[in-house]
């Protein structure tokens, strides 16, 4: 039998601009979220993957009590009633798609993960993109790399942030001494380039 925790919070939702960033760019919010599913992983929890966006963060962690399982867990806004409520939902079985069918080595201990460095993150990211309109970091996620060749294995935990202004995004893959950055307008004609 699954179990089911559910923790309900009346959220407000405001509006800035064409895009909204939610739980990644208010930092209690994003901070309450990570809180709440480090409770529901459990301690020393091994992750396959974090994602957040403007509705929430999920976390896919190996099950405790059976290593070979992987688990989902979200915190996010849901609509009830015409009420927009928090809520923790989990875990639900993931059947992941590995490059690497290792899963051990596509784990990393939750517990290395510097959340406290997300506000600057978020801040260097949106800076470095340097749109023409206002933008906002809309997704993170946080995964070990994967490589094909010459034969499937898994790198290090990387970082992926993705800044939106609604007419052009960027996706930053933030590095140990550099920060890579692809740009690309929204408009289908118009070329990619490069920010550097």
């Amino acid at each position: 039998m699954r179990a089911l925790y559910a923790l309900v919070v009346p959220v407000l939702l405001a509006s800035s601009g064409f895009v909204t960033a939610g739980y990644i760019d208010d930092n209690t919010t994003f901070s309450l979220a990570i809180s709440v599913l480090r409770g529901a992983v459990g301690p020393h929890a091994r992750a396959l993957r974090i994602e957040a966006d403007v509705n929430g963060i999920e976390i896919h962690a190996q099950d405790a009590h059976n290593r070979s399982h992987i688990n989902g867990w979200r915190y996010g806004t849901v609509t009830y009633m015409g009420v927009p409520l928090r809520r923790l939902t989990g875990p639900e079985p993931i059947d992941p798609a590995l490059v690497n069918p290792d899963i051990e080595a596509n784990l990393f201990d939750l517990d290395s993960i510097d959340f406290a460095a997300t506000p600057k993150l978020i801040h260097d990211s949106i800076a470095r993109a340097n749109l023409q309109d206002p933008a906002a970091v809309t997704r993170m996620e946080i995964a070990r790399r994967s490589f094909i060749l010459p034969q499937p294995t898994s790198g290090e935990v990387r970082w992926t942030v993705h800044v939106d202004s609604g007419r052009e995004q960027a996706e930053f893959l933030p590095m140990r001494k550099a920060l890579s950055l692809a740009l690309t307008s929204a408009a289908p004609s118009a070329p990619k380039r490069s920010v550097s």
